[in-house]
């Protein structure tokens, strides 16, 4: 069907090229949305309609929503699911806390069998005094905003996505946002404008751009 279409829309570069390798579509009938890499002109400002003159302000009650003591927030939100790599992120939080002892990681999403793995390891962490992490399971989408203003930077290092639209989302409420190098974010990313690409596999380089 998509051999024969006039055009053909794509979410990503990567998409376009799997579309062309693999499904033989002709590369000039495949149009691109949205052009890459997003620029913070792209993006909405949701910071302009809150109802907090105080950001800061704004934070510090969202966290104390959760429950949330300290003062920077490190934020994944997606499923929890083994190929988010959620577990590398809780394997390099420990350099982080060395830097940023009063940092905490929110993990918020939905459960999957991976769910008890990341909690156990998480627990371990905490019993060892190395820092805190927090599970926001499967809250409601409307909790969404909420847990994004709560945030100051975004992480996922997952390396499945055909788009990525929750690092757009991330963008789109102002944080920085760290993901993998080896997947679309690097069409998403502009490096060291908003965000940095990293490789997952590096635990120091992963730390380092939440540290950043």
């Amino acid at each position: 069907m998509m051999r024969e279409a006039d055009r053909v829309m794509t979410q990503s570069p990567m998409e376009t090229d799997y579309l062309v390798e693999h499904g033989n579509v002709i590369r000039e009938r495949i149009f691109e949305l949205p052009p890459f890499p997003i620029k913070e002109h792209q993006l909405s400002d949701p910071n302009s309609n809150t109802s907090f003159p105080d950001k800061a302000k704004e934070k510090k009650k969202l966290r104390d929503h959760y429950n949330i003591k300290e003062s920077k927030v490190v934020l994944y939100l997606g499923q929890h699911g083994m190929h988010k790599k959620v577990n590398r992120v809780l394997e390099a939080m420990p350099y982080v806390w060395q830097a940023e002892p009063d940092t905490a990681f929110v993990i918020a999403g939905g459960v999957t069998d991976n769910t008890k793995l990341l909690k156990k390891q998480a627990a371990e962490l905490e019993r060892q005094k190395i820092g805190n992490v927090y599970f926001i399971d499967n809250f409601p989408n409307e909790d969404k905003e909420k847990i994004f203003r709560m945030a100051d930077i975004f992480i996922s290092l997952s390396e499945m996505e055909s788009f990525g639209i929750v690092l757009v989302e991330a963008l789109n409420y102002g944080l920085p946002v760290v993901a993998s190098k080896n997947c679309v974010a690097r069409y998403i990313i502009d490096e060291g404008q908003n965000g940095s690409l990293v490789e997952p596999a590096c635990l120091t380089e992963v730390s380092g751009a939440l540290i950043e």
